[in-house]
C-alpha cells in the first residue's frame, strides 16, 4: 500500500527508533494480515496497482474489492501469483574468506543496477528461472476462468461465480482467493437459491 504518514521519533536516549503514524499505516498492516485470508504470499492495493508499470499490470490478478472496518472507502486487491515452495532451495556450501567478500561484491552490484532507469522488473519474469518455476502452475486458462468469475462475484451472480471460481481453482489444484471468494459468497447468500443479498455492491466488508 502507498499514502501519507507522519514520521517520529520515539526512545529514550539510549535508543531511538523511527514511528510511523496514519490511517495507511494502519491498511497496510490489514493488507499484510489479509494475505491469511487469501492464502497467497502478497497483496497489494489499488493505489500500488495504479502506480506501476502496464507491464507489471499484467502480472497482477485482481482478487476482491473490500473496505476494512474504519474505513470508508473501497479498495481493490490485487496478487502476484507466485508459488516459493517450488523452488527448491540448495544448501549453501563453505566458502573461503575470499570468495564469500566476491559473492557479497556481485550482490551489491546486481542491487545497483536495478536502481538504474534501464532496469525493467517485469523482464525478470521472463527471464529469471527461479521465477518462471515459481509461476508455471498458474496457466493461462485458470487466469481467464477466474477473472470470468470474479467479473460474475462482482456482479452479483454468485451462482455462476461460485461454479466458475471452483472451475479455476481445479485447473490449478487449488488457489487461495477463488476458495474465499466462495467460502464468503456461500457464507451470506441466499439460503434458498444461493443468490447475493439485495444489499449487494460489489464491495464486502473484509473482518480480520
Amino acid at each position: 500500500h502507498s499514502g501519507w504518514a507522519i514520521e517520529g521519533a520515539i526512545g529514550s536516549e539510549f535508543k531511538v527508533d523511527a514511528s510511523y503514524l496514519s490511517a495507511n499505516v494502519k491498511l497496510a498492516n490489514s493488507i499484510e494480515t489479509a494475505t491469511q485470508t487469501y492464502d497467497v504470499n502478497i497483496l497489494l492495493s489499488g493505489e500500488i496497482y495504479s502506480g506501476i508499470s502496464h507491464e507489471m499490470r499484467r502480472l497482477c490478478r485482481q482478487i476482491d474489492v473490500v473496505r476494512f472496518p474504519g474505513s470508508t472507502s473501497a479498495m481493490r486487491l490485487f496478487t502476484i501469483d507466485l508459488e516459493p515452495t517450488r523452488v527448491k532451495v540448495q544448501p549453501s556450501p563453505s566458502r573461503p574468506e575470499k570468495s564469500r567478500y566476491k559473492l557479497r561484491m556481485m550482490r551489491e552490484a546486481t542491487k545497483e543496477a536495478r536502481w538504474l532507469a534501464t532496469y525493467i522488473p517485469s523482464d525478470q519474469f521472463t527471464s529469471d528461472q527461479l521465477l518462471v518455476t515459481m509461476r508455471e502452475r498458474f496457466v493461462p486458462s485458470f487466469a481467464q476462468r477466474f477473472e470470468m468469475g470474479f467479473r460474475n462475484y462482482e456482479c452479483g451472480e454468485w451462482n455462476d461465480a461460485c461454479r466458475i471460481l471452483f472451475e479455476a481453482s481445479e485447473i490449478i489444484g487449488g488457489d487461495g482467493p477463488a476458495r474465499a471468494l466462495i467460502s464468503f459468497m456461500n457464507s451470506i447468500s441466499s439460503p434458498i437459491d444461493g443468490s447475493a443479498p439485495k444489499s449487494w455492491r460489489g464491495v464486502r466488508l473484509l473482518v480480520l
